[in-house]
């Protein structure tokens, strides 16, 4: 009559029925699921304030969704897009930004605002398979020319100014010297 047993002796597991989306989820399956180490989403939390998960008695963490898109778009900027921390922050400061933005092309950089982007997208021509018509690209070339010329003309009107100030400045500085040599 043998009394040790193996685990062969037990019937395996069951595996848990797998969670709903909604459902909230643990630390360690966060950073199972998105592929970090749970010391990274903690430290994450203390930087980026819209990552609130719940806490428990015992201080156990509990992610909801949202939790989870903001943490995803979060490696994203900083793993896949290049951007730096506090460059993260300043694209979630700004009051528009949503998860899910960080999709969008990068046409500017953190320091820009949502309301530059969407200038910057509301004058870009359309890609060919949503538009009718191609761009007129002779048209925008005269306008850049046009553009181009009235800083060119802007530069020419600054510097004849500066060249007036030298000899302004030029002249003051010999009178100054003159003034001083007959006080001495």
């Amino acid at each position: 009559m043998a009394l040790a047993q193996t685990k062969a002796d037990f019937p395996a597991k069951a595996h848990p029925r797998p969670k709903s989306d909604d459902a909230l989820r643990t630390i360690a399956e966060v950073a199972s699921e998105l592929r970090l180490e749970p010391h990274v989403l903690r430290f994450w939390e203390s930087k980026f304030s819209r990552i609130k998960p719940l806490k428990m008695r015992g201080g156990r963490r509990y992610y909801s969704k949202s939790d989870i898109q903001t943490i995803r778009e979060i490696k994203d900027l900083l793993y896949e897009k290049g951007y730096t921390i506090r460059g993260v922050q300043k694209l979630f400061s700004q009051k528009n930004w949503q998860p899910g933005m960080s999709d969008m092309p990068a046409i500017v950089d953190a320091a820009g605002t949502i309301s530059d982007v969407v200038q910057v997208v509301k004058k870009a021509p359309l890609p060919a398979n949503q538009q009718e018509q191609q761009p007129d690209w002779k048209k925008l070339n005269q306008d850049m020319q046009q553009e181009l010329k009235k800083a060119r003309d802007e530069i020419s009107r600054l510097r004849q100014e500066v060249k007036i100030l030298a000899g302004d400045l030029s002249a003051a500085t010999g009178d100054l010297t003159q003034a001083l040599r007959r006080k001495a």
